[in-house]
């Protein structure tokens, strides 16, 4: 390999590392990163004269050109084009692995373990910082209640830097995962201690956010992956999962959360739980999928017909116009029947390849999203969509030869 080529997949691999610390940039930033990347591997591909790999574009990106069909029966196109420039990210990073030649993927895989320890580091540091500069700068709150107002804090206080607690916690969780492979590949006992504490801070923030969602899927995917992994000693990674539930169940403000699912109802009223909302979005999403199954009712104009449901039967839920909160419910409304089989069928074989390929980390990944898309709309937010593309895509590099 010749200097220049050496160069390129060098500024690949930087690139690579500032997409996995993403969370540290601004939101006008993130973009920014992500063409600069673009822009590093469109360089390779031609100096190297690489092949693009058409089948990964299109099985990866398909229903994406599914979702782009319904423009044609959308009528609020600005709307639209701003929902689709949010999701751009999902035909985005398909287009640039698959740009990638066979010797930049192996030092990406190289760099794996690199690249986990900058993501975890950022969530630490990413929540770290507004919390200590929080509890510093407001001295009367107790340290209870500030943890408390945290979660407004970093969603509404810190500018373009700022996330929905849900998201945060996805990290967390995340985090959590990537951790684990980390762990069982570092050798050095002060590296071990270091991440040991690491995920004790991440355990403390996850507690903080107290999120149903991240958490059951948290939860859901360390199963699955002990199975997976280490199914000699499954039993005793059950033990060690069932002591993290009830470390959850023991603080107020986790168990507090989930007993919300145990009193569901209608919400006609403000100061509602989350969970009745959930519920009564579900309920007015459900009677809308009723109405147009097989084609919904367009990128530009569904959240527009959910409004219209919620005037009707919540208006409270007007006030922040919540979407579906559940990505397959909003896949429906979008693209009906049509578009979430799409969106499937490409998950599911990708459940399958990582299976056949024994790609572990793939599997708990595509596991813990698939769950958690069932609370939340995660590829219609920019700090959702990014990151699922971004690991969807990165793991599945595992098949490269």
């Amino acid at each position: 390999m010749n200097s220049s080529k050496s160069i390129y997949i060098a500024l690949i691999q930087i690139a690579f590392g500032l997409l996995f610390g993403l969370m540290l940039f601004p939101s006008n930033v993130k973009s920014i990163v992500i063409i600069v990347t673009s822009i590093f591997v469109l360089i390779n591909f031609f100096s190297s004269k690489n092949t693009f790999d058409k089948n990964y574009f299109l099985s990866n990106t398909f229903y994406f050109f599914v979702l782009l069909f319904t423009l044609l029966f959308s009528n609020n196109l600005d709307v639209a084009f701003l929902k689709i420039q949010t999701m751009l990210s999902l035909i985005v990073f398909p287009l640039i692995f698959s740009l990638l030649n066979n010797e930049a993927k192996k030092r990406l895989i190289k760099f794996k373990i690199n690249y986990f320890w900058i993501y975890i580091i950022s969530v630490v540091v990413y929540n770290t910082i507004p919390f200590l500069w929080f509890y510093s700068g407001i001295p009367n709150y107790s340290f209870l209640g500030m943890s408390y107002h945290l979660k407004n804090f970093i969603m509404n206080n810190i500018g373009k830097y700022g996330i929905h607690p849900i998201y945060m916690s996805m990290h967390c969780c995340i985090a959590v995962i990537f951790s684990i492979k980390v762990f069982l590949f570092i050798k050095k006992k002060y590296k071990k201690i270091l991440l040991l504490i690491l995920n004790l801070i991440i355990f403390f923030f996850l507690l903080i956010y107290a999120r149903k969602g991240p958490i059951i899927a948290l939860i859901i995917t360390l199963i699955f992956f002990s199975y997976l992994e280490y199914r000699k000693y499954f039993k005793y990674n059950l033990i060690l999962i069932f002591g993290l539930i009830t470390l959850f169940s023991l603080i107020p403000t986790t168990r507090n959360r989930f007993l919300e699912l145990s009193k569901m109802s209608t919400t006609t009223v403000d100061g509602s739980s989350s969970s009745n909302i959930r519920y009564t979005i579900y309920n007015n999403s459900i009677e809308l999928i009723k109405n147009a199954p097989f084609l919904g009712y367009g990128i530009g104009d569904y959240q527009e017909e959910l409004n219209k449901s919620y005037q009707k039967n919540a208006p409270i839920l007007l006030e922040k116009k919540y979407n579906s909160h559940n990505q397959y419910l909003g896949f429906l409304l979008i693209g009906g029947v049509l578009l979430l089989v799409s969106f499937l069928s490409f998950y599911g074989k990708k459940i399958i390849l990582a299976y056949k390929t024994n790609n572990t980390l793939l599997i708990s990944i595509l596991i813990f999203y698939g769950v958690t898309m069932l609370f939340e709309n995660i590829l219609e937010r920019e700090n959702g969509v990014i990151f699922f593309a971004l690991f969807i895509n990165f793991f599945s590099l595992k098949k490269a030869k």
